[in-house]
């Protein structure tokens, strides 16, 4: 990376930059020193980077990190990591699936042995009542059952679609579906937005999307908008981008992406304006709820509620990707690899997966409104209604509507 000399449009850059800082009212707050806090880290992270004589944002360095999660496919998981003991399968899919997106070709992300373990560990995951759980023996749960066909969907061989046991998934969805429209997440367990996000995705992936299944949802979905446009995770919740994310998606999911459709069951534009609101002015991440901090796994969660929104191909974001494909690429990058949440925070795989997906959204968008990514540089597309690889999600949905479900 070359040395840019400094010119008056930078120091001008600056000083807007500077203006961008939250105000101080001279009330602070928990929050509000928080937020001083993270922007003063961006300033220090910009500091470094002026001290070696570089100005030009820095590329996604994808050898370092493919490198970072290669490892842990190999085994190599740093030991903190046991504390989601019961969250295995999602430890799956956010590797192979970061991995995915950082393949140039659409090879197997996995090599054919690793692949074949890997199938059978999640199968070892399943149980006979239906659904997967977080480990071997563990209760089957709505969200390591999504974790767990993602995963064998973005491995998308023969072998990995062919362990779903749709009679018994089937068993397990309708055990979970409740007389309000939702999902509970297991037996006797909560029952809110994941929830049915995590189930209308695992039946429309296996093409088991039957009226069973959908019976009452867009009630359920509806009741949940807040006054502000979010969606809460519950009836009266307060908005949130992960449960907005599910209610959208699960949406589109039930409507086939017809935002006409979707728009008789939740006010569309109030909910784009809440998730314009969540691009933080300074940082250009986003936050996950108002008065929140950045969080890089937000890129997604509300980064991929525009890519799902537009009324037209080719129709201008809400958001702006270029700040936001800056927030995470100067920002997030972990200096050994894996992405993280804001600078000062140890990266992970969770943070990893949905700030390279966050990323691609904003590839996308960066390219439709005409600005130059390096072909080298870009990640793959995904569906932002599934978070999976374009090219996964048509393989699944090739497979699975070839091999009609009937209930037994």
């Amino acid at each position: 990376m070359e040395p840019v000399e400094e010119s008056e449009s930078y120091h001008r850059g600056l000083a807007l930059r500077l203006e961008e800082m939250a105000p101080d009212d001279e009330f602070p707050t928990e929050s509000s020193r928080a937020q001083r806090e993270v922007e003063e880290s961006l300033f220090a992270e910009d500091a470094v980077r002026d001290a070696a004589g570089l100005r030009h944002p820095p590329a996604i360095q994808k050898d370092r990190m493919r490198a970072y999660l290669r490892a842990a496919v190999n085994g190599k998981i740093e030991k903190y990591f046991v504390g989601l003991d019961s969250s295995q399968p999602w430890l799956c899919y956010w590797i192979i699936h970061a991995l995915d997106l950082l393949s140039s070709s659409e090879e197997p992300v996995l090599d054919e042995t690793t692949s074949q373990e890997t199938v059978k560990f999640l199968k070892s995951c399943s149980n006979k009542s239906g659904g997967y759980g977080g480990g071997p023996g563990q209760v089957s749960h709505a969200a390591t059952t999504f974790a767990a066909i993602s995963a064998l969907c973005v491995i998308g061989t023969d072998e990995a679609l062919e362990s779903i046991d749709r009679q018994s998934l089937y068993s397990f969805l309708i055990r979970m579906k409740q007389p309000d429209g939702s999902f509970s997440v297991t037996d006797d367990g909560e029952t809110d937005i994941r929830g049915t996000y995590c189930a209308l995705t695992a039946a429309s992936h296996t093409n088991m999307l039957t009226p069973e299944i959908t019976r009452g949802c867009k009630d359920f979905i509806s009741s949940l908008q807040s006054f502000d446009g979010g969606i809460g995770g519950e009836p009266g919740n307060e908005s949130h981008g992960g449960y907005t994310y599910c209610g959208v998606a699960s949406l589109c999911i039930l409507c086939d992406s017809n935002l006409d459709e979707m728009g008789k069951i939740i006010d569309l534009e109030s909910l784009k304006q809440w998730a314009s609101m969540r691009q933080m002015a300074f940082e250009g991440g986003f936050q996950g709820r108002t008065n929140k901090l950045v969080d890089s796994c937000y890129s997604f969660w509300v980064g991929a509620l525009f890519a799902m929104l537009r009324w037209q191909p080719g129709e201008p974001s809400l958001m702006d990707p270029s700040r936001l494909n800056r927030y995470l690429v100067n920002y997030c990058q972990g200096a050994r690899g894996g992405m993280r949440d804001k600078p000062g925070v140890r990266p992970d795989y969770y943070h990893t997966c949905y700030a390279l997906s966050g990323l691609s959204i904003a590839q996308q968008a960066m390219c439709e409104e005409g600005e130059d990514v390096p072909s080298d540089l870009r990640l793959k597309l995904i569906d932002p209604v599934y978070n999976l690889h374009t090219r996964r999600r048509e393989r699944v949905y090739r497979y699975f509507h070839g091999r009609p479900f009937l209930p037994e």
